[in-house]
């Protein structure tokens, strides 16, 4: 009578054997488990799911109650690579350490963040959501206002501000407007902003300078008519935003309804920066 004759993995090792038929692990859809001092560190789900420290991952691979550590004895900073989706290509995006003198963490948001947000470090590695330190519209169409002297806001001007933050504020507006419906103008801001604003308007005749320091009142920018062939309106400042984060816009309007449209020009702009 012939047995089969099973192979045994050998503590110290095994020769001849195949890739292709010899293996370690199982046949049936029990999970593979390694141990050490009879405590459980690794099992292989008979899903394929890998868990270190956990016996229920639901990861392909997880890691639970401790730390992933890159390590390197060759003086090359080992390397957490991210593939790019794609089953042909073969690119991928790297993250890294530098030669450092000390322990650096980075402790990320406790929420998402707010469109064209960015992280911003406290200093001690706490990470928080800020505003990117530019924020730039244009015009990409004429907007006109005809026969109205209530304050709209601008299609293209709205900018989004962060609490506690200095904002410069500098743009061009090429603009038109009759004697008699002239231009009237505000900055809205966050609830609690204080703002210091210069429109000044260069003109072949006589300049028009004024200073809007209130973002809840509205300012007349011009005296007498507006020319986009040869005049300009040009915006400097700042604004300081309190406690509260939220929108900075330009609202304008005619300061007298009249026939004729007061107008703001494709390729007028706006920036926002953050200063501090």
């Amino acid at each position: 009578m012939c047995t089969s004759l099973k192979r045994k993995w050998l503590l110290n090792g095994n020769s001849g054997t195949s890739a292709s038929s010899n293996f370690l692990g199982t046949i049936d859809s029990i999970d593979l488990i390694s141990k050490t001092n009879n405590t459980e560190r690794l099992r292989v789900k008979a899903n394929g799911k890998i868990g270190i420290g956990t016996s229920s991952p639901s990861n392909l691979v997880e890691l639970a109650n401790g730390n992933l550590y890159l390590g390197n004895s060759n003086n090359t900073a080992a390397e957490l690579r991210f593939a790019e989706p794609s089953s042909s290509g073969s690119n991928y995006s790297i993250i890294k350490a530098q030669a450092q003198s000390a322990n650096i963490t980075y402790t990320l948001p406790a929420s998402q963040g707010a469109t064209n947000s960015v992280l911003t470090n406290d200093g001690n590695g706490n990470l928080t959501w800020g505003l990117g330190s530019v924020q730039f519209a244009e015009k990409t169409a004429d907007e006109s206002v005809t026969s109205s002297t209530t304050l709209q806001d601008d299609n293209d001007f709205t900018f989004t501000l962060g609490a506690n933050q200095t904002y410069e504020i500098t743009g061009l507006i090429k603009a038109s407007c009759s004697s008699t419906g002239l231009i009237k103008a505000q900055f809205i801001a966050p609830a609690g902003s204080t703002e210091f604003i210069n429109i000044f308007i260069n003109r072949s005749a006589a300049d028009d300078v004024s200073f809007m320091t209130s973002p809840t009142t509205s300012y007349n920018i011009a005296t007498t008519t507006v020319s986009s062939t040869t005049d300009v309106i040009m915006v400097n400042g700042k604004v300081r935003t309190s406690s509260t984060a939220g929108t900075f816009k330009l609202q304008w309007a005619q300061k007298t309804s009249h026939g004729t449209a007061t107008t703001f020009y494709t390729d007028s702009y706006l920036k926002v920066t953050s200063v501090r």
